[in-house]
């Protein structure tokens, strides 16, 4: 019976880190899906402003060593997106989409959808990395655009998603 015991203990507790990152924030940060524009002001007191779509944005947000705009939208029932797109780079931005995948994966499990190749191609392309957790849909995108053959322009964005949105609400 005490090995048994044992047994399931040590299994939760190698079990328990685990779930514990795949935990769906249902929302980013302060942010949760369905909060009014007067709730977002509150959780971002002085760093939140509307927008001209209707919606809300932060104008510099950083992570690691890249600086994001975030943009808040809205539906009928309140905060449905957040989306945040680094500042445009002519230099390539591989490693840090790298790291940011990295990091996603340590604190919501592994990727349901992953695409980082191990070496990336000098050509226009576009590369996801998405999540899919009960209430919120995450994804990771890296913009590879080159304008001519040695000139290029860099772009991150991730995008958390309230999960069950309505078609409406997409649009």
């Amino acid at each position: 019976m005490k090995r048994l015991l044992f047994m399931i203990v040590a299994i939760g507790a190698f079990c328990s880190p685990v779930l514990a990152t795949a935990q769906d924030q249902n929302g980013w940060t302060d942010a949760k899906w369905g909060m009014t524009g007067p709730e977002l002001e509150k959780a971002f007191a002085g760093k939140i402003k509307p927008n001209a779509e209707g919606g809300y944005e932060i104008d510099s947000y950083a992570i690691d060593r890249l600086t994001f705009g975030v943009n808040f939208y809205m539906g009928g029932a309140g905060l449905k997106k957040v989306r945040l797109m680094s500042q445009k780079s002519n230099l390539p931005l591989d490693d840090d989409y790298r790291k940011l995948a990295g990091l996603l994966e340590q604190k919501y499990g592994p990727a349901i959808a992953k695409d980082i190749p191990d070496k990336f191609p000098a050509k226009s392309e576009v590369f996801n990395t998405s999540w899919g957790l009960p209430a919120t849909k995450i994804t990771l995108g890296y913009l590879r655009a080159y304008v001519a053959p040695t000139i290029g322009l860099y772009s991150i964005t991730i995008s958390y998603e309230a999960q069950g949105s309505s078609t409406k609400d997409k649009l």
